[in-house]
């Protein structure tokens, strides 16, 4: 079973991003969890190893970058993928080896593509070697 986390502290935006996830992983017949994580500290205490985040970068309290460096200390494995509406702010998503961004307002073909690459990662670290 897939499990994913949204870290944003808009719950506007954070729903609107779980409504896409689970469609596009309905659609596509991938079980999962997703979980939403309205403030960051809540997600870096969580004990949840997810394989796919969406993180904001720019959040009140605590910003992306911050959280994910954390959170690489603890998971190393998961797929991270930036949300923001700055694009210039992504590019330092590659500090802590994000898989990609995605700017809001989310647009679902940009959003299914990158899910899409998500998913392949994943399912290549699931994969059995000799």
């Amino acid at each position: 079973m897939l499990r994913l986390a949204i870290v944003d502290d808009n719950p506007n935006d954070s729903a609107a991003l779980r409504a896409l996830v689970a469609d596009y992983l309905q659609k596509n017949n991938h079980a999962h969890v997703i979980q939403v994580f309205n403030a960051p500290m809540d997600f870096i205490r969580s004990t949840e190893n997810h394989d796919i985040v969406f993180m904001d970068i720019r959040m009140d309290k605590l910003d992306g970058l911050e959280v994910a460096r954390i959170m690489r200390k603890i998971n190393t494995d998961a797929v991270l993928i930036f949300v923001t509406n700055m694009a210039q702010l992504a590019i330092k998503g590659y500090e802590v080896d994000a898989l990609d961004y995605i700017l809001k307002p989310i647009s679902y073909f940009a959003f299914s593509q990158r899910l899409k690459r998500a998913l392949s990662r994943v399912s290549r670290k699931e994969e059995p070697y000799l």
